[in-house]
């Protein structure tokens, strides 16, 4: 399915173009809307799981698909599109065969009579049947056509926007040679621990297959799916749209079920306090000490002060390297923070210290990947998994050795603070559960982690940043290659949280960002008519997008990225981010190299000093 995270409603055809079919049976494969077939889909159906959901094997006449295929294939134009939840190649102005000529529409007399077919009284009585959905619009028929190439992909939502009532998916792969599971490509359905909360690991996948139709209705805070990663180069076609729930004037309309469908749009859900206590890992922040950056206030005491004892200098050039900690490079640091509002550091760590690092995590991110943690299940202490999946799914480290449990119903939730339980300390009984080379690297990815828990740290990063930390959430994250991502999220904090990501990826390869695992920052236009997820222009491209969009051209001064950092080896990226500046690491794809590594911190903060005017002027 095209993605439901943002998209806009699509609109019908109007009246004058959507020619009557004589005889409807004959468009879809033999016998199918007879009542025999219809009763045994319902019985399927009404006895499936997660949730409800059917596989009609053969939907189409099949000489009229083929027809249609060759149609699309000779006259579509596809373009390629990505946010934060999707990869894929989607149809223009045919993405809804809406406002096109008689000329245009003339090239396509296949592709017309099918959607003609779907959207007739005949099939929609039959979709209604088999789903136990209700009554179903004629007038709203929206219908894509997408292909997934090799690395496309779109993840967990729930279909549940605007009016929609049944989702579909016609599946159009090569009909002369059978789509091979292990390509990828297959929808995924996922329980739900409760509403709108789903599970972190699928239970039924469905692979593609010529003429194959999956369909579900759509049950807000249950219906959760993906389409799993196309792995190989072979085009996975379909066309995919949704079943709404009657209009004004038309059969089965019910005077405000418009409204009350519409509330329950799962986009309010994502946002909705109520369930982030099911959102792991936990932002409890870990509160600074309230006299750590008093000597800030009171300014330096001479051109060479660093805020740095003595024994902080010798702990930090342990770590960093040396040049960092020399008061010309700090002072050059701090103007350029001050004047961007972000920095990159190349070469973070020192010399000696990264290359024992680089080995251990190398070590690690080169077996086989048959042995890297594929469900929740293997997961092992300490390693956690993030979730739910429609918000984010990667390994982390916080710190505790308890594993986050959800929370019973009508159960208080107890939440450990990571610098509770030794900040990333861990016990040799914790760790024993781990094999040798995972063992070496969570300990060294522990003791960076620890680093920046370290009051040392925190007063170097107040003194480039001229910023004092009030608290702060430490985390190390492992992004595995076909699995982990995080989705767009806003800050939503009143006050600025600081915000800085070591990235400690060995792998190469990750520059042009096909593999995925970059992390992005952007603005979000509210009164944007786009999806404020879908990253354009200069800044795109090096994120991946692909080249030669015309419009790209044009778009480049209102380019909403703010950041774009690949997936590299020893690169902190400090930045600030205010409220409803959106961040996400992309999917990392399941070709890349390797896992994406990465120690992320945030810091809610406050500004030091008596300029006033550079804070005003900040928050403005």
């Amino acid at each position: 399915m095209t993605d439901t995270k943002r998209a806009p409603e699509e609109t019908g055809l109007p009246d004058a173009k959507r020619a009557h079919i004589d005889d409807v049976e004959k468009c879809f494969h033999k016998g199918l809307l007879d009542q025999t077939s219809q009763d045994e889909l319902k019985t399927q159906i009404a006895e499936s799981g997660p949730y409800k959901h059917g596989v009609i094997p053969q939907l189409i006449d099949d000489e009229l698909l083929r027809s249609v295929r060759k149609e699309i294939m000779e006259g579509v134009h596809f373009t390629r599109k990505e946010t934060d939840i999707y990869k894929v190649f989607q149809t223009g102005d045919l993405a809804n065969l809406s406002g096109l000529s008689e000329e245009e529409l003339g090239t396509l007399p296949s592709l017309f009579k099918l959607r003609n077919a779907m959207y007739s009284r005949e099939f929609r009585h039959f979709m209604s049947y088999i789903t136990g959905a209700g009554h179903l619009s004629g007038s709203k028929q929206d219908m894509s056509i997408n292909v997934y190439q090799k690395s496309c992909h779109l993840l967990n939502h729930d279909d549940v926007i605007g009016t929609r009532r049944i989702s579909y998916i016609l599946y159009l792969p090569d009909p002369d040679e059978p789509w091979n599971p292990r390509w990828g490509g297959a929808l995924r359905l996922f329980p739900t621990i409760r509403p709108n909360v789903p599970a972190s690991d699928w239970t039924v996948s469905i692979p593609p297959a010529w003429n194959q139709m999956a369909l579900f209705k759509i049950q807000p805070g249950l219906s959760f799916h993906d389409v799993e990663e196309v792995y190989v180069d072979k085009p996975r076609m379909s066309i995919s749209g949704w079943f709404h729930i009657p209009d004004v004037g038309e059969e089965g309309y019910i005077e405000g079920e418009k409204e009350e469908t519409e509330a329950l749009s799962s986009l309010k859900q994502l946002t909705s306090k109520s369930l982030r206590e099911h959102d792991f890992p936990k932002r409890t922040p870990g509160q600074v000490p309230e006299d750590e950056f008093a000597h800030l206030k009171e300014g330096p005491k001479d051109d060479d002060d660093l805020f740095l004892s003595d024994d902080d200098v010798k702990y930090l050039s342990k770590y960093l390297n040396p040049h960092l900690l020399t008061i010309k490079t700090v002072k050059q640091l701090n103007d350029l923070f001050c004047t961007n509002s972000q920095l990159e550091i190349k070469d973070f760590l020192n010399s000696e210290y990264v290359g024992v690092l680089k080995k251990t995590i190398d070590a690690e991110d080169s077996r086989p990947p048959k042995e890297m943690p594929q469900v929740s299940e293997e997961i092992v202490l300490p390693w956690k998994l993030a979730r739910p999946p429609h918000k984010a799914r990667y390994m982390y480290l916080d710190g505790s050795e308890e594993a986050d449990k959800e929370p019973e119903v009508g159960e208080e939730e107890v939440t450990v603070r990571p610098d509770e339980n030794g900040g990333f300390e861990y016990s040799e009984t914790i760790l024993s559960g781990l094999k040798d080379t995972d063992k070496a690297a969570t300990s060294k990815v522990s003791e960076v982690a620890a680093l920046f828990k370290s009051s040392a740290l925190r007063r170097w990063i107040s003194r480039i940043s001229s910023l004092a930390l009030k608290s702060e959430n430490i985390i190390a994250r492992r992004f595995r290659p076909g699995f982990d991502f995080t989705l767009a999220t806003a800050q939503d904090e009143s006050d600025i949280a600081l915000e800085a990501t070591l990235c400690l990826t060995p792998t190469k390869g990750w520059e042009d960002g096909e593999y995925g695992g970059y992390e992005l920052c952007m603005a979000v236009d509210e009164d944007a008519d786009d999806d404020p997820a879908v990253y354009r222009g200069a800044k795109a491209k090096e994120a991946g997008e692909g080249e030669g969009d015309e419009e790209d051209e044009d778009e480049d001064e209102d380019d909403p990225v703010l950041l774009t950092s690949q997936a590299s080896w020893n690169t902190l990226n400090i930045f600030v981010r205010d409220k409803g500046i959106l961040k996400f690491v992309k999917y990392v794809s399941k070709n890349a190299p390797g896992s994406r590594w990465d120690i992320s911190a945030e810091w809610q903060v406050e500004y030091v000093g008596d300029d006033e005017e550079e804070e005003d002027e900040h928050e403005e």
